[in-house]
């Protein structure tokens, strides 16, 4: 990194630390503590984003050692010290828990689902299963069950670093103190000790232990607490969404219109309802109306009511919205009616206007009000209850935790003074204003998978690696070892030559191509696992292939030494090994989707044979096999029962607007006649989905 490029990441990174930042000029920080409408997802992207931050800033640096105290292990707190695994950070870390285990909100709830992108509904890449994270990630699930992978993710994280931070968890540390004394901040508990990597192993003594230490940097990701009026937690299992077993038709009553309630309402309203796939159900075969009311999403602000914009995209596509809504009519429950309280008289755009619910469930409140799904009362909640004749076990309240009062639990002395009020109110007066952290990537690609402090590349110790699909992964294989045993008829058995595929994908800002699959061809015996890692775009043969969207290879008649010098020149080690010097041939190759604008991704491949790729034909038939794969494929793919798609990229997926390159750069490299592969689609991202829709049909897409 340039030292202008430097300069500017530590200003942007400064400014984003002040968003987390609980107390100004003091290293604590608080991760999504007031954010409205939070996800898991978007919980640990804030937490990656404090992390990078942190580093940029100066905060964390090879040569420097501090004492990080993580209150916290549910997603959020587990993410940032995940965050600090990657990079492999020096730091000594002390994890904080009040529960008997990490992740105590989630563990066992299997009667609530977790999707990590289903709340940007109907935007591109909504339903794309994974979370797609570098650290941590998980797909859709049960909540127990994305539980389990993010552990499994933890475990395999920790045990698989030569150098990581120093960890430690105590679990049942319910009484926590966290105070500024000089330079430092001091924190007591008294918790239990837990093995870091095996979180449900006590270390030593079963007993409690008293301590009271000093730290550096202080993160709280206490998270929003439980709910108030003594609610059932939203987490714990229930029952609401299974169809009463004694033929009764039960009337329940839903306190309180923030997006758990709507959910629990839906739950008790719908059949076989769950909140990933039920859109994509209700709006199956609609694409003009998807594409109204994704339009009509982008348009609204944070915050704002969509119900004046829902009745006129119900105006302009009656057919549609008539279907839709008989649709929701037909899978109305039989044995349940429901009763939505409200404390005053409000109107369904009162009711969404500055409370920042998602726009999918203000949809869905919409569509089941329409179609006469639930009542509504205002008024006293014991008075209706009473009126009403509701029993005590089918009032649901989703009133909400109280943030602050975590805050008021955990810091002490001048700290709490400084952050919370006597009412458990804010002594900032801005301070949730001021502390709104967006969801939006900061980091660039590759960097979780790259440790701090240590040159790039590290003797390929690590690769810049991002999640990658294994169905992306597994059919670029298959392609790759396609083309691989082709050539194999005419290339030099004891000779290398390797085959692999790159797709362009968006990290945060930044466009990047990922290796698909681990290399496929002749004698790689002694190669290491590959794939996944990310490059720049502007680098190496690769990067040629994307900014010129032609092929490019190595000249006709160039010697080794020359080829490999301008490898040097077009900055491949900045991100690569340096190629070896028995490469006496190589070639890249564009893949474009329809327009001939976007670069999808690109095909490479190197030999130790000197002009192996100088057959203008052996190239065009590369092309020939690359483009049938793949074409096939994405063919194929829409007939299947769709448990497989082409999913839009969560992070952005439009590369037409990186300019073309008008030359190749470089003596000994020319670009030959042979045209890119082309493809129908804009993206290589054939992922899992989390359901089969009916018809085999998907939804959105």
């Amino acid at each position: 990194m340039d030292a202008a490029s430097q300069d500017i990441g530590t200003t942007n990174a400064s400014a984003l630390l002040d968003a987390y930042r609980l107390v100004p000029d003091l290293e604590i920080y608080g991760v999504g503590l007031f954010d409205a409408a939070v996800t898991v997802l978007s919980q640990q992207v804030r937490a990656l984003n404090l992390v990078w931050a942190l580093e940029h800033a100066g905060l964390l640096a090879p040569d420097k050692r501090p004492r990080i105290a993580v209150i916290g292990a549910g997603f959020a707190g587990l993410t940032v010290v995940a965050g600090l695994a990657g990079k492999a950070i020096p730091a000594d870390v002390t994890i904080l828990e009040q529960r008997d285990s990490i992740l105590p909100l989630q563990q066992g709830a299997d009667s609530r689902w977790l999707h990590p992108h289903i709340y940007d509904w109907p935007a591109p890449g909504s339903q794309a299963s994974s979370a797609g994270l570098p650290v941590l990630n998980w797909t859709a699930a049960r909540a127990s069950d994305v539980v389990v992978q993010v552990e499994s993710a933890w475990r395999a994280l920790l045990g698989s670093r030569k150098v990581d931070p120093t960890a430690r968890l105590f679990c049942n540390a319910g009484r926590t103190r966290v105070d500024r004394v000089g330079e430092k901040f001091v924190i007591e508990w008294i918790g239990q000790e837990r093995d870091v990597h095996d979180p449900g192993k006590v270390k030593g003594e079963h007993a409690r232990s008293g301590n009271r230490e000093e730290f550096d940097i202080v993160v709280l990701a206490t998270g929003f607490g439980t709910e108030v009026d003594g609610a059932f937690s939203y987490w714990r299992n229930e029952t609401l969404a299974q169809p009463a077993l004694d033929r009764t038709r039960t009337e329940y009553l839903v306190s309180g219109y923030g997006d758990g309630g709507w959910i629990d309402l839906f739950r008790l309203r719908i059949m076989n309802f769950r909140q990933d796939r039920i859109l994509g159900e209700l709006f199956h075969g609609m694409p003009s109306f998807v594409g109204a009311l994704r339009t009509a999403k982008a348009s609204l602000t944070t915050g704002a009511s969509s119900i004046v914009a829902l009745e006129k995209i119900w105006d302009a596509h009656r057919a549609e919205a008539d279907e839709a809504g008989l649709r929701l009519r037909q899978r109305l429950r039989h044995d349940t009616a429901a009763i939505m309280q409200l404390r005053e008289n409000y109107g369904l755009i009162d009711l969404f206007e500055g409370r920042r619910v998602s726009f999918q469930n203000q949809l869905l409140a919409w569509m089941l009000f329409v179609v006469g799904g639930f009542d509504i009362r205002a008024g006293d909640l014991g008075n209706i209850i009473s009126a009403e004749a509701i029993g005590s076990d089918h009032v649901v309240l989703r009133h909400g935790p109280k943030p602050f009062e975590n805050l008021t639990r955990v810091l002490g002395g001048d700290l709490k003074r400084r952050v919370v009020g006597p009412d458990h109110d804010p002594v900032e007066p801005d301070l949730k204003l001021r502390c709104q952290q967006d969801d939006s990537v900061r980091w660039g690609g590759g960097y979780f998978d790259r440790p701090l402090g240590v040159p790039e590349p590290d003797e390929k110790a690590h690769w810049n690696r991002e999640y990658l699909p294994a169905v992306t992964r597994v059919l670029a294989a298959g392609l790759c070892g396609a083309i691989a045993d082709r050539l194999a008829v005419t290339h030099d058995p004891n000779c290398r030559l390797r085959v692999t595929l790159h797709r362009t994908v968006a990290i945060g800002n930044e466009t990047v191509l990922q290796q698909c699959c681990d290399y496929r061809g002749l004698m790689l015996e002694d190669q290491e696992s590959t794939a996944g890692r990310t490059f720049p775009t502007k680098n190496g043969l690769i990067g040629q292939a994307f900014l010129t969207r032609r092929t490019v290879k190595s000249r006709t008649g160039s010697k080794s030494d020359e080829v490999r010098a301008n490898m040097e020149s077009l900055e491949l080690e900045a991100a690569a090994r340096p190629m070896s010097a028995n490469v006496r041939s190589l070639i890249a190759i564009p893949v474009l989707d329809g327009s001939g604008r976007s670069v999808v991704g690109v095909v490479f491949l190197d030999s130790y044979i000197e002009g192996f790729f100088d057959d203008e034909a052996l190239v065009d038939e590369i092309r020939v096999i690359s483009e049938g794969f793949l074409r096939g494929l994405l063919a194929e793919l829409p007939r299947t029962d769709r448990s497989l798609s082409n999913v839009e990229y969560w992070s952005g997926t439009d590369h037409a607007d990186v300019q073309p390159q008008a030359e190749v750069e470089g003596g000994s490299l020319e670009s030959p006649a042979t045209r890119p592969v082309s493809i129908p689609e804009a993206r290589l991202n054939i992922d899992l989905v989390s359901f089969i829709e009916p018809g085999g049909g998907h939804g959105t897409s």
